[in-house]
């Protein structure tokens, strides 16, 4: 389990609480790390609200993602003023193997399902690159070739 970094400093007293009963259950780590790409890299799978660590689990790691998503508005940011939908949040959408709302108890039976079909995140993760990246994993090779062009005068 890897709670967001801010929980240490602002739910410093429900962090405590979290640590002392997780501390005999062997199958619970509570990772504390500064970075979360060792917690990721030993993960089957990772339940995440709205945030950029979805991408980098995603893209990095291909592995299944249950987005806990409730009707959250998007009141106070910027994303309120805009006429279409946010596209970070259909993306981790796109992203997800599944979504929670504010059922906890659906959980267990969301993780099985996704950790059973691996293909589907996989063609999720496909979809979502040819989609959104443009010469994704070959990008400084299409740079390059471009300013020689400019260079060139071509």
């Amino acid at each position: 389990f890897r709670p967001h970094p801010q929980f240490y400093v602002s739910h410093k007293e429900f962090i405590e609480d979290l640590e002392r009963q997780v501390a005999a259950n062997p199958l619970v780590e509570l990772d504390r790390a500064r970075t979360g790409f060792s917690a990721m890299a030993r993960s089957s799978l990772m339940v995440t609200d709205l945030s950029g660590v979805l991408f980098d689990y995603a893209l990095l790691f291909g592995r299944p993602i249950l987005l806990a998503m409730s009707d959250v508005g998007v009141g106070g940011q910027e994303g309120e003023d805009l006429s279409q939908p946010l596209w970070d949040i259909e993306a981790s959408i796109a992203l997800s193997s599944g979504l929670m709302g504010d059922e906890p108890a659906a959980l267990p039976g969301l993780a099985q399902a996704a950790l059973a079909d691996r293909s589907a995140q996989e063609r999720r993760i496909a979809e979502f690159r040819e989609r959104s990246f443009y010469n994704f994993g070959a990008a400084g090779k299409a740079a390059a070739a471009n300013i020689i062009s400019l260079m060139d005068g071509r």
